[in-house]
């Protein structure tokens, strides 16, 4: 199927090579030894007909030809004068002629609006402006992020690394919370000071003991 492609769409009317007409203008403005105004009125006219679909319906010369007929009319110049027309005389029929001008001509009476694709603008490059300012955005944020940190989890913070490098003084470091925060704090006595505690509970209760027997030594 690929290798008789080319055939199948041949036979089936498909046309492979298509000529524009900008080479079919040049060529017959010097054969009809046009002036400088009718080229550059047929090449306007031959751009603006690019928008339409008349290129694949006609062949280039008869395009071309239309394109000089109506630059002829706009600019009200004499065309040249022969038997047969200059226009048969490039294999372009009269009734083809008007065809072709007729749509040539909708594009400027509004019956056929061109279609025109919208294009999506490129991103405009930043200018060293704009760069230094987000810059300076960024760095912003980061330091209310860093202030909002100090204040709501510092404590928090170092008794988590106080853990993690293995202290056992998480109680002391949930006091230092605590003070920081404004509480008041009650110290734990150490084993010293409770056995102090202790000893002076009973020196107090053997004082007792000797006053009691003083008093009854007395009675």
């Amino acid at each position: 199927v690929l290798e008789r492609e080319r055939t199948l769409l041949s036979q089936l009317g498909f046309i492979f090579h298509c000529e524009h007409p900008p080479k079919f203008l040049l060529y017959f403005a010097k054969a009809l030894h046009l002036n400088e105004a009718i080229v550059k009125c047929a090449w306007a006219y031959m751009l603006d007909s690019m928008r339409l679909s008349i290129h694949c319906y006609y062949p280039g010369n008869v395009v071309a030809t239309a394109c000089i007929y109506l630059s002829f009319r706009n600019q009200r110049q004499a065309m040249p004068s022969c038997n047969p027309p200059w226009w048969e005389l490039f294999d372009t029929s009269t009734d083809v002629l008007i065809e072709v001008c007729k749509a040539i001509m909708c594009l400027y009476t509004g019956e056929v609006q061109a279609k025109y694709v919208a294009l999506t603008p490129r991103p405009r490059p930043a200018k060293k402006e704009e760069l230094k300012a987000k810059e300076k955005e960024k760095e912003k944020e980061k330091e209310l992020a860093r202030e909002i940190s100090r204040k709501e989890g510092g404590t928090k913070r170092f008794v988590w690394e106080r853990e993690k490098n293995g202290s056992r003084d998480v109680e002391k470091d949930k006091e230092r919370e605590s003070r920081g925060k404004g509480e008041e704090v009650k110290e734990k006595p150490s084993v010293n000071q409770k056995e102090d505690v202790k000893e002076k509970q009973k020196e107090r209760e053997r004082d007792k003991d000797k006053e009691k027997e003083r008093d009854r030594v007395k009675d």
